[in-house]
């Protein structure tokens, strides 16, 4: 089975409730976290166990698909 890796853009509610459902996939995999504040993306990422966050959403993006 493939795996896909998602990246969260803005750790608001909706992002929380759809990072606490790619617990229940097994082929996803939380790998970014962005906001416009590194603070609270890296909130978000200690609290859902994503490996990278970013305080820049151009950073991430960059990041993610290269």
């Amino acid at each position: 089975m493939k795996n896909f890796n998602w990246a969260i853009i803005g750790p608001g509610q909706i992002a929380h409730t759809f990072a606490t459902g790619l617990k229940h996939l097994p082929e996803a995999r939380l790998h970014a976290a962005g906001s416009t504040s590194l603070e609270r993306a890296e909130k978000f990422a200690e609290k859902f166990t994503v490996p990278r966050a970013y305080g820049d959403y151009s950073e991430l993006l960059k990041d993610c698909l290269l």
